[in-house]
């Protein structure tokens, strides 16, 4: 708030450098200021804003993460090739990596051959950006037949990403 002119000059500085600035900003009035695109990465930023007399004030340094980057999902076990059979307790391995952020939500989903989900798990983590679960094929809740195993896995900015696999069950 300036007293004496009812406009100052704000600038926003990402890194340490002037990324836009809007000279008619109102005095006491929320003003948004749009940057540049900013890469993908950790950041800080602060705002910078003068009267016409040259006298300013700095905010405080704030940090952001830019991440629109979904996390890297693949299948450790099972690993069969698409027919491959089972049956009984099986165990999903996955790995399941994220560049910038940390992972949110790892599920197992298996839907049949009429894409309905039968069963939803989520993986526990087993630490290295590992994660893992246990289900039952031989419960009678899996007749014979053709499943897809989808992993869905999302980061804390919830960039999502998902891999299939497909097998067959012979109780």
């Amino acid at each position: 708030t300036d007293n004496l002119f009812a406009t100052a000059s704000c600038s926003v500085f990402v890194d340490g450098s002037s990324s836009a600035t809007n000279s008619t900003t109102l005095n006491a009035t929320e003003t948004n200021i749009s940057t540049a695109a900013i890469t993908q990465g950790s950041h800080t930023y602060y705002v910078n804003c003068s009267d016409n007399s040259g006298n300013s004030n700095v905010s405080l340094t704030n940090s952001l993460i830019v991440d629109s980057i979904a996390p890297n999902v693949t299948f450790v076990t099972p690993t069969a090739a698409a027919g491959g059979n089972l049956s009984g307790n099986t165990t999903v391995n996955v790995t399941v990596t994220d560049d910038l952020g940390s992972i949110d939500t790892v599920l197992f989903n298996v839907t049949n051959s009429s894409d309905v989900v039968v069963k939803q798990l989520t993986l526990s983590s087993s630490g290295s950006n590992g994660y893992n679960g246990t289900f039952d094929t031989s419960n009678g809740t899996y007749p014979d037949g053709n499943y897809n195993f989808t992993i869905v896995a999302n980061d804390s900015a919830g960039n999502v990403n998902r891999s299939s696999v497909t097998f067959t069950v012979e109780t």
